[in-house]
C-alpha cells in the first residue's frame, strides 16, 4: 500500500483556487462516462464521487434513476459545487478516510483525478466499507505524456522554495487496488488532447496545487512567465495538452 507523504502546507489544497479550478478544469470524455455506466449495470444505483472538487465529474454522471453523492474534504470546493447543484446530486464535506455513510451504501465509488491524494490504507478501507458487495471502485486519471506538465513545473520552479513535490510520484492505482483486495482489477487507456485558449491555459496553471507554493509577492512575475510560455505554445489560438485517460476498476 502506498503511503501518502506529508508535504508543504498548501500542497494538495484547492479551496482557495476553487474559482479558477471550476473555470479552467475540463471534464472527461463521454466514452469514459459510458464505460462507467456499463460496468455499474444497475438501473437505480447509488454512486459516491469521492474527491469531487467543484463537481465537474459528478455532474457528468447525472442520469435518470441514479442517486449521486459528491464528497470532498474542502468546504470551499463543495460550496462552489452546490451553487451548480443538480437535484440528483447531494454534496457533503468529508475526508476520504472518514465518510459519513453507513456500511454497504453504494453500488459504486468513483475518483476522477483525485485518488492520488488519498490512496492511503485508511481511505481505501473506508471506500471498501461503504461499497456494497460486488460494488465497483472506478478510478480515472489524466496522465500527461507530452511536455505540458513538465514545462509549467519548470517555469514555476524558480518561484518555489526547495524541491517541487509530485503527488503522482510512484502512484500506481492498479497495484494499490490489487494489494487492497479488490477483485478483477482492470485498466484501460485512451489517448486524447485537451485544448486551451491563452487565458484558459493561464487560469489552469493557477488552479493546480503547485500554485499554492508560489509566494504572494512572486505570483505576478510567475503569471508573466507562464503567459510568455503559453504564447509560444499556441497553435491556431490554442495550446494542446496530450493525455492518457487511464481508468482502473476494481470490484469489492
Amino acid at each position: 500500500m502506498r503511503q501518502i507523504t506529508k508535504v508543504k502546507p498548501g500542497y494538495g489544497k484547492f479551496g482557495n483556487l476553487g474559482k479558477r479550478y471550476d473555470e479552467a478544469r475540463q471534464g472527461f470524455p463521454q466514452e469514459t462516462i459510458d464505460r462507467f455506466w456499463r460496468l455499474v449495470g444497475h438501473e437505480q444505483p447509488r454512486v459516491l464521487d469521492l474527491g469531487c472538487g467543484t463537481g465537474i465529474s459528478t455532474r457528468q454522471l447525472v442520469r435518470p434513476g441514479a442517486k449521486l453523492f459528491g464528497a470532498d474534504n474542502d468546504p470551499e470546493m463543495i460550496r462552489i459545487a452546490e451553487r451548480k447543484v443538480d437535484s440528483e446530486i447531494t454534496y457533503c464535506v468529508a475526508p476520504a478516510n472518514c465518510l459519513p455513510f453507513s456500511s454497504e451504501t453504494f453500488d459504486a465509488v468513483t475518483a476522477f483525478s483525485a485518488f492520488h491524494w488519498f490512496c492511503d490504507k485508511d481511505s481505501v478501507q473506508e471506500i471498501q466499507r461503504v461499497l456494497k458487495p460486488g460494488g465497483i471502485f472506478f478510478v480515472v486519471n489524466k496522465d500527461d505524456f507530452g511536455d505540458f506538465k513538465k514545462e509549467y513545473r519548470m517555469i514555476l520552479k524558480p518561484f518555489v522554495s526547495n524541491e517541487i513535490p509530485d503527488a503522482k510520484k510512484q502512484y500506481d492505482p492498479e497495484k494499490i487496488l490489487q494489494e487492497s483486495g479488490f477483485q478483477k482489477v482492470s485498466k484501460e487507456k485512451k489517448e486524447i488532447s485537451e485544448y486551451f485558449t491563452l487565458n484558459h491555459a493561464i487560469a489552469y496553471f493557477q488552479s493546480v496545487s503547485l500554485w499554492n507554493l508560489v509566494s504572494e509577492n512572486k505570483r505576478g512575475e510567475a503569471r508573466k512567465a507562464l503567459a510568455e510560455h503559453c504564447k509560444k505554445r499556441l497553435n491556431n489560438g490554442f495550446m494542446e495538452r496530450p493525455l492518457d485517460i487511464t481508468g482502473v476498476v476494481g470490484i469489492k
